[in-house]
């Protein structure tokens, strides 16, 4: 179970775009090998749980309804396509099966959108099509969706992205970690630890570039200490700009996975199909071999900040 962007051909058709390195494009590419139509089940409205399982890019064999269920805290009711024999989330406002067959015999140009980056895509690209075989929907469905906005980015967290970054570090067993956060719909991903030995924030950094969920076009990668809160996008400017070394603790990752929509891809890679990109690394902790002489943060105590606001909260809380 994936969430895949699509586009109404006509009443019988909707486009499939799926990233190369997604789970939709390699079971799809098993069945056109053989020569067949891959089988597909697509919903629109759905349970937030279902929606967020889908956007977090599971680990291959593990079942997204599983994952749904277990954020809702209850088993996800299905019912069995009558065409594919594929499970179709019951309270689904909108659901289609269909087929998709090899993008040989039939593809179609597709966008341009308006994508998460910020920007349009690139020329339309022809893209593999669902041949629609079944329509099920509720009476006066109802259709989610974020609100039209001048861009698509968000200083706010884009969940999958964190918990991605979060599950790979647990898999290491790297200790120490306080906590995920990414900003800017994910482009921009911080990892607070507890510094324990030479060379952890790297290797946290290094491990995140390699989450499943942070594989598109993440670009940041930022490493901050536990004094740090990570979603506090204030916090950790102000650790970059004061314990970052630059000659030291900024690193380049060259050639790793991104995606189609990516602005950065130039039209040369992108039509050469090498849609690869590179991610900066910044280990914003304080330097590990001299640490003990860092200068010691600023600190009030929770009742000097109190007396602060109740005085000048009608200053500090003004837009202008």
């Amino acid at each position: 179970m994936g969430t895949y962007r699509q586009m109404i051909h006509d009443e019988k058709s909707v486009g499939f775009f799926v990233e190369p390195h997604h789970h939709g494009m390699i079971i799809a590419k098993k069945y056109w090998a053989q020569g067949k139509s891959c089988p597909v089940v697509a919903c629109y409205g759905q349970e937030e749980e279902l929606f967020q399982a889908a956007t977090a890019s599971a680990p291959w064999g593990r079942s997204e309804l599983d994952v749904a269920g277990g954020l809702k805290g209850e088993p996800i009711e299905v019912i069995k396509g009558e065409l594919t024999g594929l499970p179709i989330p019951a309270r689904a406002e909108i659901a289609i099966e269909g087929e998709v067959p090899p993008p040989g015999e039939d593809s179609r140009a597709e966008g341009p959108y308006r994508e998460w980056p910020g920007y349009y895509s690139q020329e339309p690209v022809p893209q593999p099509v669902i041949r629609i075989k079944a329509v099920y929907h509720r009476n006066d469905p109802i259709l989610t969706g974020p609100p039209a906005m001048n861009r698509n980015i968000s200083v706010g967290t884009i969940t999958h992205a964190a918990v991605a970054v979060w599950e790979a570090l647990e898999k290491t067993a790297l200790p120490g970690i306080h906590g995920v956060w990414a900003h800017a719909n994910g482009l921009f991903i911080v990892i607070s630890l507890k510094q324990q030995f030479a060379g952890h924030a790297k290797m946290a950094l290094l491990t995140a570039t390699g989450a499943r969920g942070s594989n598109s076009a993440y670009r940041y990668y930022v490493a901050v200490d536990e004094d740090i809160d990570p979603s506090n996008l204030q916090d950790v400017l102000w650790a970059m700009t004061t314990r970052c070394v630059p000659e030291d603790q900024i690193d380049i990752v060259r050639g790793t996975v991104s995606t189609r929509v990516d602005p950065l891809i130039s039209p040369k890679k992108r039509e050469a199909g090498d849609l690869t990109c590179g991610r900066v690394l910044i280990n914003a902790c304080k330097p590990w071999d001299w640490i003990e002489q860092f200068g010691q943060s600023m600190t009030f105590t929770p009742e000097f900040l109190r007396q602060v606001r109740e005085k000048w909260g009608h200053l500090l809380n003004r837009k202008s």
